[in-house]
């Protein structure tokens, strides 16, 4: 069985739980061990890192398996 940070942190009595507040999303996921991409995508661009570069490459690798398991399915 494999356990991610969460599922052992959330036990522990300073683990900061991320609850919805109101549905903004920048309220969501921007601490604790859980972030949504689009907050990570958004440190990225603040970095000045290429994020379309990056989502094509996403992309592509997604692309690139679900070719490469087509025969098995």
């Amino acid at each position: 069985m494999h356990l991610t940070n969460y599922s052992l942190n959330k036990k522990n009595k300073d683990f900061k739980f991320i609850e919805e507040n109101n549905n903004k999303e920048e309220e969501i996921g921007t601490t604790g061990s859980k972030r949504t991409f689009s907050h990570i995508m958004e440190n990225l661009k603040k970095t000045g890192t290429d994020t379309k570069r990056i989502w094509g490459e996403i992309k592509n690798l997604t692309r690139m398996l679900l070719k490469s398991i087509q025969p098995f399915l």
